[in-house]
Formats: structure tokens, sequence, C-alpha cells
């Protein structure tokens, strides 16, 4: 009979857990933009990282330190240039709120430099970039390239 009753218990909290709704991640979303695309060696670009909150309630975004986001620039998979390379950042819980709706954008610009101060060759590179909150938030990389000719 006490087994029954542990079964019984059982499959009611198994049941209940099955029905419950799925927890939905936070409703933010994060856009990388670069500026130009194409660029002659030496040109800089300009890069934004947009995080928005599209969801319909506040939210706040966590972060275990100063650094709110970073941008990296690989070529073959192997990283070229970190934004953050070489950066202290305070060790202090932060945060950020933003309503419904509403935005922040995070900018930096790269030099077309490694992260040695040398000047990368002309090819193709892949840029990332990440809020590093908890839980981090990633935009979709953009592709860019580093070439004398042809056009921007």
């Amino acid at each position: 009979m006490r087994y029954l009753v542990w079964i019984a218990l059982l499959a009611g909290t198994l049941s209940a857990a099955l029905a419950a709704p799925a927890e939905k991640e936070a409703p933010m979303t994060a856009t990388l933009r670069v500026t130009p695309t194409r660029a002659r060696p030496g040109e800089k670009f300009e890069l934004r990282l947009t995080v928005t909150n599209d969801g319909q309630r506040e939210e706040r975004l966590l972060f275990r330190s100063g650094q709110k986001f970073d941008f990296t620039v690989t070529r073959d998979q192997k990283v070229v240039w970190r934004w953050s390379h070489g950066r202290a950042f305070t060790m202090a819980l932060e945060q950020i709120t933003l309503k419904p709706g509403e935005s922040r954008t995070f900018e930096a610009v790269w030099e077309q430099k490694d992260n040695a101060g040398k000047e990368v060759p002309e090819g193709e590179y892949l840029v990332t970039s990440v809020i590093t909150a908890h839980p981090e938030i990633r935009a979709a990389p953009v592709k860019v390239r580093v070439a004398v000719a042809g056009p921007k």
C-alpha cells in the first residue's frame, strides 16, 4: 500500500511538471552593425552592438564585472583582435534595466590591427559580438573584407 501512495505522488508530480509551461528566455535581442563591411587597408571599421528588450515587461541585464560587451574579429577561426584584450574591468556586480522597447548600444572601432598592434593582411574577417550579461546575449556575426581594389 505504501508503494502505491509513493507511485501516485510521483505520477502526480511528474504530470504537473509536464503540464507546467516551459520557462522562456528573457526577450532580449542583440544586433551587430559594422560600417563599412568592405574597407581598404588602414581604414577603420565602426562596430555597434545594440541590445533591445522586445518583451512586454522590464528586464534586467546582470553583469559579473564592469565589462558589458565584447567584439571579436577572427580569420580562419583564429582570433585576430578582441576589443577587451589588454583592458581591465572592475570586479563588481552590476545591472542594466531596460524597459519594454528600450535599447542600449555599445560601440568600438577596429583599426585593422591584431592584438599585437600589427596591421592585418587583406582578406575576409568575421566580426562577432556579445553582451557579457549572465546569461550572455549574442548577435549574428558580420563578415567584413579588407581589400585594396574594388568597391567598398
